[in-house]
C-alpha cells in the first residue's frame, strides 16, 4: 500500500486558530459536571473530565475483527487530491476541506468538495467543482459562494444532464439554520449554471445515485429535532442546564426518512415516502443484482424506547416501499453504500472507544444524550469499509482506510479494473505525528484523499488488513497554523 500524502505549507491556513467558535458540545458537556463555566476555551475541554482513573471520556483504540466476505479487499493507493499540486491555481484550498461527492459523467470525472475556515458554519464557505479525465490533472469547472454556510454537495446524471444538490445552512455555529436544498445542472460538454433554490420545505438531502438505470435520491425532514438540546443550551443556558439538570425526557424522533426518483433532476417521486419515521437521518442505499434493497440509517436522535447508534435495513425487490430495520448501537456517520459481486459494503465513520459504540445504553434524557454526545466527540475516528451480512442482517467491520482525527463523508465510483473502486474521502492529514480525538480534529486541518481499492478472492492465500495505524503513515505536520 503506497501512501502518497507529501507535506503542506500554505499562509491561507496559518491564520485561522482565531476563527474557531466555542462550540454547543462545550457549553453541554461542561453544564452537565459542573466542572467550568459556559464560557469555555476549547470545546475539547470536557475531555478532560475523569473518574478517578482517567478513562471517563477515553480517547480508544478500539480494533474490531475483520469478517470479510467473497472477497479480500487491498488497498492500491492513497492519495491526497486536495490540497494538491494537481489543482488548478485558481483553486485555494481553506483550512478545512471536507464534504465531497464525487461521480463519472460525460468521459470526466467529477469532484466537488467544501472548503472553508473550519468544520463549523461559515459565510466564508466555498463549495468547488473540479473534473478530470485521469483523476491526477484538474479543471475548474465552478465555484459557489453565496455568504452562508453550504455542504453536502451531491452529484446526480439525470437524462443527460449532470445535476448537483447543495444544502445550505446559516452562519451562527451555534445553531441549526437550514436554508433549503439548492440545485445547479450541466448539460454534457456544457457548463454549470448558477445555484437556485429547489427545496425550502425543510428537506434535507444525503444520498444521490442510479440503479439500473434510474436516478435515486434519499431525503430526511424534521433534522431539526437531532440537536435540540444543544442548541437550547446555546440560546438559553438557565432552561437547558435545567433540562440536564432534572430527568428530563428526550423528544423522541420524529424525523422521516424519504426515498425517491427522479426522471428530470427537480422532480422527486416517492418510492418510500417515508422510507422510516424515527430518529434516523443521514440513509444510504444500494441493491444487488436481484433488485433487493440495503439500507443503513444514522439514528443519532434516539428511536422510540432510547436505541440511537443507527438502523440495518432491507426491502424485497417487489415492495420497495416496505422497510424491516434491526438496531446498531454504532453509529454510521455519514454512510454511503455500494455493490461489488453480488455483495453490498458500506464506507462510514468508525468510533475507537466504548468498543465502537455509540450509545450501549438507551437514550431517555436530556443528560444521556449530551453524555453520549460528549462521549463520542471525545473519541478517536477512523473512515472503514464494512460488509452487509445478508443472512443477519447486520454489518461487518472489513477494514479502515488511511485516515484519522476528523474523517469520512466518502463517494465511491467504478475503477478503471473491474475488480477494483475508488473511495474518496476527507481526513485529518495522515503524515501527522499526533492522533487527535474527533473534537479537537474538528478545529485542525482536513484533507481529501483517494484510495484505490481491489476486491482479491478470499481463497485463503490473502490476509485481510484490519484497523489503521497512523503511524504507518510517517510523520510530520502537514502545514503551519
Amino acid at each position: 500500500m503506497r501512501i502518497d500524502d507529501p507535506p503542506v505549507v500554505s499562509s491561507t491556513l496559518s491564520n485561522i486558530a482565531s476563527l474557531r467558535p466555542a462550540t454547543r458540545l462545550c457549553i453541554a458537556a461542561l453544564a452537565v459536571f459542573a466542572s467550568s463555566s459556559p464560557g469555555c476555551s476549547s470545546h475539547c475541554d470536557v475531555c478532560k473530565v475523569d473518574n478517578g482513573n482517567g478513562d471517563f471520556f477515553p480517547a480508544g483504540d478500539h480494533e474490531p475483527v475483520s469478517k470479510p466476505g467473497k472477497h479480500v479487499l487491498e488497498i492500491v493507493e492513497t492519495r491526497r487530491i486536495v490540497p494538491g499540486p494537481d489543482l488548478p491555481e485558481s483553486i485555494e484550498p481553506m483550512f478545512s476541506n471536507n464534504n465531497l461527492d464525487v461521480v463519472r459523467f460525460d468521459g470526466r470525472t467529477f469532484l466537488a468538495f467544501r472548503t472553508a475556515p473550519s468544520h463549523y458554519a461559515s459565510a466564508d464557505t466555498r463549495i468547488v467543482v473540479v473534473s478530470s479525465t485521469d483523476e491526477k490533472s484538474w479543471v475548474e469547472e465552478t465555484t459557489f459562494q453565496v455568504g452562508r454556510d453550504l455542504r453536502e454537495p451531491r452529484f446526480l446524471p439525470v437524462a443527460g444532464k449532470l445535476f448537483l444538490y447543495v444544502t445550505e445552512l446559516g452562519v451562527d455555529d451555534d445553531d441549526f439554520q437550514p436554508g433549503g436544498i439548492k440545485v445547479s445542472e450541466r448539460a454534457a460538454g456544457g457548463k454549470f449554471n448558477a445555484l437556485r433554490p429547489l427545496f425550502t420545505d425543510g428537506r434535507l438531502l444525503w444520498r444521490t445515485f442510479v440503479h439500473d438505470g434510474k436516478s435515486y435520491a434519499t431525503w430526511y425532514t424534521g433534522g431539526e429535532q437531532i440537536y435540540r438540546p444543544i442548541v437550547l443550551l446555546s440560546r438559553d443556558k438557565l432552561n437547558g442546564f435545567l433540562e440536564l439538570l432534572l430527568p428530563t425526557p428526550l423528544f423522541e424522533g420524529s424525523v422521516k426518512v424519504h426515498l425517491g426518483t427522479t426522471d428530470d433532476g427537480v422532480t422527486f417521486n416517492p418510492v418510500a415516502s417515508p422510507m422510516h419515521v424515527g430518529g434516523a437521518s443521514e440513509t444510504a442505499v444500494a441493491f444487488d443484482p436481484s433488485g433487493n434493497g440495503y439500507a443503513v440509517m444514522r439514528t443519532e436522535l434516539p428511536e422510540p424506547g432510547g436505541h440511537a447508534g443507527s438502523n440495518v435495513c432491507r426491502a424485497e425487490a417487489s415492495d420497495l416501499s416496505k422497510w424491516s430495520c434491526r438496531h446498531d448501537t454504532r453509529k454510521f456517520d455519514s454512510p454511503f453504500m455500494f455493490e461489488h459481486d453480488g455483495e453490498i459494503y458500506l464506507v462510514a465513520r468508525r468510533n475507537l472507544a466504548q468498543n465502537g459504540e455509540f450509545a450501549p445504553d438507551p437514550i431517555t434524557t436530556v443528560a444521556d444524550y449530551v453524555l453520549a454526545q460528549a462521549k463520542y466527540s471525545c473519541s478517536r475516528k477512523r473512515c472503514a469499509v464494512w460488509r452487509f451480512d445478508k443472512e443477519h442482517q447486520a454489518i461487518d467491520f472489513v477494514m479502515d482506510l488511511p485516515s484519522r482525527g476528523d474523517t469520512c463523508f466518502p463517494s465511491v465510483i467504478p475503477g478503471e479494473r473491474p475488480d477494483e473502486v475508488v473511495i474518496y474521502d476527507y481526513s485529518a492529514p495522515l503524515n501527522d505525528t499526533e492522533e487527535q480525538r474527533w473534537c479537537e480534529a474538528q478545529d485542525d486541518v482536513t484533507h481529501i484523499y483517494r484510495h484505490q481499492i481491489r476486491f482479491v478472492p478470499n481463497d485463503g492465500a490473502h490476509a485481510q488488513r484490519g484497523a489503521f495505524e497512523p503511524a504507518l503513515a510517517g510523520g510530520g505536520r502537514s502545514c503551519a497554523r
